[in-house]
């Protein structure tokens, strides 16, 4: 949000900061937007990497300043009150700016929640609860995750244990966002699966769930696969929007007919029914499962092996559960398996809404079968596009347009994908691109690759506009002090501060090399 008001209604900031001079061309939005995006970026990782910061979103708190709170009686009575569940057992939820302003209450201090340290006071609640998370210092039997953390200031879940299979696998500081559904839906607060599920059933498991999204895993079972059947734990179809839903199936590697591809599925009990899966699934199969919360798309696709495995008189190119294979197939004896299974989360920066590594494998699924063929049969779309695609146009929220941008983004650095910004009617669309594995493609993507390196060392070329010194006894000339003049009021406004300090003149930016070129704000549209 802070982004897009530098890029509209606070651009002459932008233009008065450190960051204006670097830029080369008032019409070059892409530039200011990719510019703000890596400062952005940078500051995330600069925080993240800094020691003795607690870091709670995005925001920093001294360690020595935190441990002050965490050692109080706030901090004691917050932790009391906020790890207990409702009666009975189930969820209760508690939000902590009404605790925060309680306390202050009684304090009798009206100063303790003004201004920058209402902000503090709320980082460093919420760090405190995590660490009771992280620590494992709860009390027996109850599981406290973050619901939300934006309203009221962050809203914890409390639960005795055990918890829904939804989020027994999900960490407990992603918000999961299931306070406002069980709100609507009490019935869905009392479903708990605590059983274990037989071998002969399909294994499932929720890779990722927040409050936008829900990714999950499944190996298919002999009886589901038989019987066209996709299991899902309990309370997902609830988390889902209400109505038909529909499949877009992709196998990878595997060219599916429109039948297969795109298909409209029943809610039944635990899984949903009247699914045609291709003839070249076998029990075991695994599959990755994503939907936005409250939508009726989901997208689904099978993962390739690095080689395929020969089992017995079949060969084998998708992952797949060798157990839920054996048992189907009577094998006792298996060849040993190379699985990539979901890649693994990559520390990186990206923000409030951080990459979701468990969709990787649907973003390329998505790409192949809905992106635009460019040079060397690539694949192309925009973040928009591919959430669009991924989810269907009508949920496609910021905060799920963020994920798969910024998952996107975590693929670009390890060179999965590549990135590109094109301007269109004002639109500044991230453009990502898959490539296939052949020369042709390897050798379009180097170009690209050395293309976007040019432009970054041709930003850093350009000279800022400066307050120069001048030696004892010398004073800045009329035209100078008029061009000064100009160019703070062009920037600041008609109210902007026009005395040129004594002892100084003014240098207008330019590109190292070429001399005074125009003002430099002028390179930045209004």
């Amino acid at each position: 949000m802070y982004r897009q008001f530098l890029m509209g209604p606070g651009q002459r900031l932008l233009a008065a900061g450190d960051l204006g001079p670097l830029l080369q061309d008032s019409a070059d939005t892409v530039a200011a937007e990719r510019a703000l995006q890596e400062c952005f970026k940078t500051l995330e990782e600069l925080l993240r990497q800094a020691p003795g910061l607690a870091v709670w979103d995005l925001y920093a708190q001294p360690v020595d300043r935190h441990q002050q709170f965490a050692s109080g009686p706030v901090a004691a009575e917050m932790v009391d009150r906020f790890t207990r569940p409702a009666p009975g057992g189930s969820p209760r939820y508690t939000a902590v700016w009404p605790v925060l302003v309680g306390w202050e209450h009684e304090v009798g201090d009206e100063h303790a929640l003004e201004l920058t340290a209402a902000a503090s006071a709320m980082v460093d609640a919420n760090l405190a609860l995590a660490f009771q998370v992280t620590a494992g210092s709860l009390r027996r039997d109850v599981d406290l995750r973050i619901d939300d953390s934006w309203q009221q200031g962050g809203i914890w879940r409390a639960q005795a244990l055990p918890v829904d299979a939804v989020v027994v696998d999900c960490d407990p500081l992603v918000p999961a966002g299931l306070g406002h559904l069980e709100h609507l839906r009490p019935d869905v607060a009392k479903s708990t699966d605590s059983s274990k599920p037989k071998q002969t059933d399909s294994v499932v498991r929720v890779e990722h769930l927040d409050e936008a999204l829900l990714v999950v895993s499944v190996a298919l079972s002999e009886a589901d696969l038989s019987a066209g059947r996709l299991p899902l734990p309990d309370a997902v179809p609830s988390l889902l929007g209400k109505g038909p839903l529909t499949l877009e199936v992709h196998h990878s590697g595997e060219l599916l007919d429109r039948d297969l591809a795109r298909q409209h599925t029943q809610q039944e009990p635990g899984w949903l029914a009247s699914v045609k899966w291709p003839n070249s699934f076998y029990p075991g199969i695994k599959l990755t499962v994503a939907a936005a919360r409250s939508g009726r798309q989901l997208i689904v696709t099978t993962t390739l092996l690095p080689a395929p495995v020969q089992v017995r008189d079949a060969l084998l190119a998708w992952c797949f559960d060798p157990v839920l294979l054996a048992e189907a197939w009577g094998l006792l004896d298996f060849p040993s398996l190379v699985d990539p299974g979901l890649p693994t989360q990559r520390p990186i920066g990206g923000g409030h809404r951080p990459p979701v590594s468990a969709l990787e494998v649907l973003i390329v699924a998505a790409l192949l079968r809905d992106g635009r063929i460019g040079t060397a049969r690539s694949r192309s779309l925009d973040g928009q596009q591919l959430s669009a695609a991924m989810f269907g146009p009508d949920v496609v929220t910021p905060p799920l347009l963020w994920t798969v941008i910024h998952t996107c983004e975590d693929m670009t650095a390890a060179g999965l994908l590549t990135r590109t910004t094109v301007a269109h009617d004002g639109v500044l669309p991230e453009v990502f691109t898959w490539w296939p594995d052949t020369e042709e493609a390897r050798k379009a993507q180097r170009a690209i690759v050395s293309n976007a390196d040019t432009a970054t060392r041709q930003l850093r070329h350009w000279r800022r506009p400066w307050e120069r010194r001048l030696p004892e006894g010398h004073n800045a000339t009329p035209a100078a002090r008029a061009r000064y003049a100009r160019w703070r009021i062009e920037v600041d406004g008609p109210d902007a501060d026009t005395e040129l300090p004594e002892g100084h003149t003014f240098v207008r930016g330019h590109r190292r090399g070429e001399g005074h070129g125009p003002a430099w704000h002028q390179h930045l549209r209004r």
